[in-house]
């Protein structure tokens, strides 16, 4: 009778416990997903990166569905230097344009995270341009795996410039 009398005891204590920590837990959850997906000046940012994140996964999907059937005999493969610099043009100007841009940003606008969008959106643009430059000759010499490296090369670039709070922090001071 007493064993199960303390065993009771101790499981409520336990569930009681636990309950308070997994609350208390599940609160900071809340507020951070809060925090973290609905402010504004977070938010924005993130959105506008996805959805231009999403730009070479869509031309994949359209090279695919495009599905170029056996009896296509395959155009002549363009000329992939041509390619080949577009491409690293866009990498380079995403890298070291913004750069320059962003201290006259800074010096006329008031708005914390207008230089960070502004600066944001002309980097990726540049990125999707590493796509682009894939996707036309891959389009048009009916040949998907010519788009892989542009595919890889733009991805990585954009993935590296993911709009964090402390990029953010950093690109606004």
């Amino acid at each position: 009778m007493l064993a199960n009398l303390l065993l009771s005891r101790f499981a409520s204590f336990l569930y009681l416990s636990f309950y308070q920590t997994y609350s208390l837990l599940f609160d900071q959850m809340i507020l951070f997903i809060y925090n973290f997906y609905m402010d504004k000046d977070k938010l924005q940012p993130k959105i506008i990166w996805f959805s231009i994140f999403m730009v070479p996964f869509i031309l994949m999907f359209v090279l695919h569905s495009n599905s170029f059937a056996a009896t296509d005999s395959p155009s002549q493969t363009p000329n992939m230097m041509l390619f080949y610099v577009l491409a690293a043009g866009g990498l380079l100007l995403g890298l070291t344009l913004p750069r320059f841009i962003s201290p006259m940003l800074k010096a006329n606008t008031n708005a914390p995270t207008q230089p960070y969008l502004t600066v944001m959106i002309i980097r990726m643009a540049f990125f999707e341009m590493i796509a682009l430059a894939g996707f036309i000759p891959a389009n048009l010499g009916h040949n998907v795996t010519l788009y892989y490296p542009f595919f890889v090369t733009a991805l990585a670039a954009m993935l590296y410039f993911f709009p964090t709070d402390i990029r953010m922090q950093e690109d606004a001071s």
